[in-house]
């Protein structure tokens, strides 16, 4: 077995020397980053025995709905009662998860819901938050009806959103996910 996690570490070496060679000759250097910063992740997951659990990752990849209602109302969800903010329906994606498989079982949460048409990948972003780096995976979702389950919810014309958690940033990826 430690020999396989050495193999594994050295192809991630191999990997991260060669996105490096590409990263200053391609067009698309964001692309080459995503793999880089995927690669990372996965290398500092194998450095630390495949147990990750005293320590935060350096990239938290995600996976954020953005669904709307026929009328164009926007659900989000306050995860705790006691905070007047507002996030994106979503959760953190587990090592070794797709994303389309994390935003099925958000989905899922919320068993009022009827979705009309299953997530579809809007768009993907990067950008360094308080934890480190930050992967988003935007979908969209249409779906109609009264979401139920653990946390409360609630639908919002798109261009009067309440406050979120994270100032502007939920109302800029419903925008760009709608633009889509």
């Amino acid at each position: 077995m430690d020999q396989l996690l050495d193999e594994r570490r050295d192809a991630l070496r191999a990997r991260l020397a060669e996105l490096e060679r590409l990263r200053r000759a391609a067009p698309a250097e964001e692309m080459v980053d995503r793999r880089r910063a995927l690669t990372l992740a996965e290398l500092a997951w194998l450095e630390h025995g495949g147990d990750m659990t005293e320590k935060q990752p350096d990239v938290q990849v995600i996976s954020n709905l953005v669904v709307r209602d026929d009328g164009g109302r926007v659900l989000l969800v306050r995860y705790d009662a006691d905070d007047e903010r507002w996030w994106l329906p979503g959760r953190d994606v587990v090592p070794y998860q797709h994303p389309d498989e994390a935003a099925a079982e958000v989905l899922a949460e919320y068993p009022g819901l009827a979705v009309r048409a299953q997530p579809a990948m809007a768009f993907v972003e990067s950008f360094r938050g308080r934890r480190g780096w930050h992967m988003t995976f935007n979908y969209t979702v249409i779906a109609v009806g009264e979401p139920g389950g653990e946390y409360e919810t609630g639908w919002f014309p798109a261009d009067e959103l309440p406050r979120t958690v994270h100032g502007s940033w939920e109302r800029k990826v419903v925008e760009r996910a709608a633009a889509i």
